[in-house]
Parts: structure tokens; C-alpha cells; sequence
């Protein structure tokens, strides 16, 4: 099972981040929808569902959430993660595959423990592990699509400081999903 551990280390953050799913949820990120996927369905969530998400993906397998927010056309039933339909930058995320390295899970965490105590890197807001390792930023008020060049520049910094313990290049995309915390 995944385990959660959230860092409340927004320092200009409005309200703390009390739980997984204030990173996804707040007053500010309000646009668009996220998207829960098994990789079978797709399902699209609003800022009023809330505990539908939780209650959707608590104690399930195989349960992943889009990073961002997206425009769905329920009227048409047009739903897509297609990076034309960002319609909010919620968070930037990192996937760590360390076992490819053969590292520990606590030998990564140790890693990264190091690099944000030499201020090499940032703390993360969310650190997820499973069989590898995931760390969420939050952008606190969310940020338009147009930022996408930035959110995605951000990322490849943050991969190329953890390349060297297995994080993943190819998982920087906007539309990307991770796994859904307190899922298994």
C-alpha cells in the first residue's frame, strides 16, 4: 500500500495543507477536473468531489490521479487527459523507479533527505512510496495552461537532480497520472 507522508513547508501558502488531496482541492484550484484512472476507466472529478475521490480509490488497486486539472465536455461526452485540454496546472510531480538501481526505498529517501538538507533540492508537499518512490510539489493557486513550459522546465530540473537514483525521464508530461494516495 502506498504510504503518504505530507510536508507542510509552503511558506507562502493561505491555508496548510492538511491532507493528500489539498494538493489536487483548494479554494484556488477550482478549474477543470482531475482525472482517476485504473487504466481500464477513466473517471473525472470536480472541486465538490472531494470525498467522491476518496471514496472511489481508498484501499483499491490500481488507482491513479492526473497530476493536473482538465476542460471535459460532459454535455458531448468528450473526456480527455490530451494536453489541448489543460485547463489547470495543479502539481509537479516526480516518479522515482529506484528498484531499477537496486536502491532501497530508504536508501532513495535517504538520498533525497541529503540533497534538500544541501538545499539542492526542494522539499517535496507529498513523498508517496510503493515499489518506487513519488514526490508531488504543489502549486499553491494553481497555474494557468499557458505556464505548461515552466511546469515542465521545473520538472526536468527536478528529474536531473534525481536521475542518479532512478527517477524518471520519460514521466514529465502534463497529462501524466500518478498513484492515487492511501490506494494499494
Amino acid at each position: 500500500m502506498g504510504q503518504a507522508v505530507l510536508k507542510q513547508t509552503l511558506k507562502t501558502a493561505k491555508q496548510p495543507l492538511r491532507e493528500w488531496y489539498d494538493l489536487w482541492f483548494n479554494e484556488y484550484k477550482r478549474a477543470g477536473y482531475i482525472a482517476i484512472t485504473d487504466f481500464n476507466k477513466q473517471f473525472f472529478y470536480g472541486a465538490n468531489d472531494v470525498s467522491k475521490v476518496i471514496n472511489a480509490t481508498a484501499g483499491k488497486k490500481q488507482q491513479y490521479i492526473s497530476i493536473n486539472a482538465f476542460d471535459v465536455d460532459f454535455q458531448n461526452n468528450d473526456f480527455s487527459r490530451e494536453i489541448t485540454r489543460l485547463k489547470q496546472i495543479r502539481n509537479i510531480a516526480v516518479d522515482i523507479d529506484q528498484y531499477k538501481l537496486g536502491l532501497t526505498i530508504d536508501e532513495a529517501l535517504d538520498e533525497i533527505q541529503s540533497l534538500i538538507l544541501e538545499q539542492k533540492l526542494p522539499e517535496p508537499n507529498l513523498i508517496l512510496t510503493s515499489r518506487g518512490i513519488q514526490l508531488f510539489y504543489t502549486i499553491d493557486k494553481g497555474a494557468s495552461p499557458e505556464m505548461a513550459w515552466l511546469a515542465g522546465y521545473v520538472t526536468e530540473q527536478l528529474i536531473s537532480k534525481l536521475q542518479h537514483i532512478g527517477a524518471d525521464n520519460n514521466a514529465k508530461d502534463m497529462s501524466r497520472v500518478m498513484r492515487v494516495p492511501n490506494s494499494v
